[in-house]
């Protein structure tokens, strides 16, 4: 497995004070409006003159990230788990509007009783049908994503995808060993999906 992956949004949140200060207000009106089961909960938020405090549930655990590099490759039943968990907290943001957009091992969180939680929802968006802004962390990103055409709630779907993909495969399909985001992006929209000869799973291959 690589090591973490960087995500172009860490760069613009130091760059704009004003764009990070409405990305928390969406984040806040987000974290306030979900209520469910395998997604972090905003217990209450709190503020001075200089800074803004939330006050998050607390979450006894480890990063997926961790996780699936302490674990090894998944078997199948692994990846089915953590997959069909974080398909069900997806499908509720979906259910209300909310787009996700940067869904990733290390933005989820497995508990210690081995179920997930879903957290940092500083790139999540209320949407009425599709919206066009290039954000994300450049790996798991969709092509429509990348292409800057406009997408919709199906990107994060991809982003699940990519997930089983590297649960099973040991590294994610595009991009792998690609530092610059410009060759990633290349990799997304160009490269042809491949396995691994070790995969050989033909119901995985054909969900992928």
């Amino acid at each position: 497995f690589p090591t973490r992956r960087s995500s172009d949004l860490d760069l613009r949140k130091h760059i704009n004070y004003e764009h990070l200060h409405h990305n928390l207000d969406l984040e806040k009106g987000i974290l306030l409006k979900v209520d469910h089961p395998f997604i972090v909960k905003l217990v209450k938020c709190l503020k001075d003159e200089n800074n803004i405090y939330f006050l998050m549930e607390y979450l006894k655990g480890k990063e997926l990230f961790d996780v699936i590099r302490d674990i090894g490759l998944l078997n199948k039943s692994q990846t089915l788990f953590y997959s069909a968990s974080m398909l069900t907290a997806i499908n509720y943001l979906h259910e209300r509007k909310f787009i996700y957009r940067d869904l990733k091992p290390e933005n989820i969180i497995v508990i210690h009783n081995g179920f997930i939680k879903l957290i940092d929802f500083g790139t999540a968006k209320k949407i009425t049908d599709r919206t066009s802004t290039i954000i994300g962390t450049p790996h798991y990103m969709a092509p429509e994503v990348v292409l800057g055409e406009g997408y919709s709630f199906q990107v994060d779907c991809w982003s699940i995808a990519i997930c089983m993909y590297e649960f099973m495969c040991g590294g994610v399909p595009f991009g792998e060993n690609a530092d610059d985001p410009m060759e990633v992006y290349l990799s997304v929209v160009n490269t042809k999906l491949t396995f691994p000869s070790f995969c050989k799973d033909r119901d995985f291959k054909n969900l992928m």
